[in-house]
C-alpha cells in the first residue's frame, strides 16, 4: 500500500473513532444524567437509636408543598435552617457541614427536577449510612441499614411529571462518614432533557 493510500486509511480510521466516541457520548447522555452538584440541605436531626429513618422532621412534612428556603425546623441544638451544599467528585458530604453533631444524627439533601415530560427514569443513589427518598410528598426507595457510599449501588423507579418535581433525600448518620451521591439513568424513558437546580432555594448561602 502506498504511503498516500496508507494515510487516507488512517485518516478514516480516526473519523470513525471519533464518530463512534461522539455517539457513545450521546448514549451516555440519554442513559444517565450528571450527578446532582448541589443541593439544598436542612439538619441536624436526631438519630439516636435509629429513631431517625421513620420520624418525619419538618422538611419530611413539608416537602408535599415544595421547599420553603425560609422554614425553620426543631432540629439538634436549636432550630435548623435550609443552606445551599455543592458536591465533590460527585457526592455531597454533610461532615463539614455539621463538624459538632455528625454521630447519631440525621439530615435532609433537596433538589429540583424538571422534566420535559411525564418520564419513568430510574433513582440511582449511593449513601452513607442509610437513605430515605421522596418525589414530591412520597416516599420511593429507603435503605435502613448502616453502609459505606457506593456510587449507583441501588436503583428504584422514579415516576416524573412534566415540569417541577421536588426530590428530598434523608441520609441516616451513625458515625464516620456520611455522604449522598443521586443521579438519574434511563428506565422506559430516556433522560436528555432533565435537568436539576434548587428551585425556590436558589438564592440560599
Amino acid at each position: 500500500m502506498s504511503q498516500t493510500r496508507m494515510s487516507r486509511w488512517a485518516g478514516l480510521m480516526l473519523c470513525g473513532a471519533l464518530l463512534l466516541s461522539v455517539a457513545g457520548r450521546a448514549r451516555a447522555d440519554a442513559n444517565a444524567t450528571p450527578y446532582i452538584d448541589q443541593y439544598a440541605v436542612c439538619g441536624p436531626f436526631d438519630n439516636a437509636n435509629a429513631v431517625g429513618l421513620d420520624t418525619a422532621y419538618g422538611p419530611e412534612k413539608d416537602m408535599a408543598k415544595g421547599l420553603d428556603p425560609a422554614a425553620k425546623y426543631d432540629g439538634i441544638g436549636g432550630k435548623v435552617g435550609w443552606q445551599k451544599a455543592k458536591t465533590a467528585d460527585d457526592t455531597l458530604d454533610f461532615v463539614p457541614m455539621y463538624p459538632d453533631h455528625n454521630e447519631n444524627v440525621c439530615a435532609y439533601a433537596y433538589a429540583l427536577i424538571k422534566a420535559p415530560k411525564d418520564m419513568t427514569v430510574n433513582l440511582s443513589i449511593g449513601s452513607d449510612d442509610g437513605a430515605k427518598a421522596f418525589l414530591n410528598g412520597k416516599q420511593v426507595y429507603v435503605h435502613p441499614e448502616d453502609r459505606g457510599l457506593t456510587k449507583d449501588e441501588d436503583t428504584c423507579d422514579l415516576a416524573l411529571k412534566a415540569g417541577d418535581n421536588h426530590l428530598l433525600v434523608k441520609v441516616l448518620q451513625i458515625g464516620g462518614g456520611w455522604s449522598l451521591c443521586v443521579r438519574l439513568t434511563k428506565k422506559a424513558d430516556a433522560v436528555d432533557g432533565i435537568t436539576f437546580s434548587l428551585g425556590a432555594a436558589a438564592d440560599l448561602k
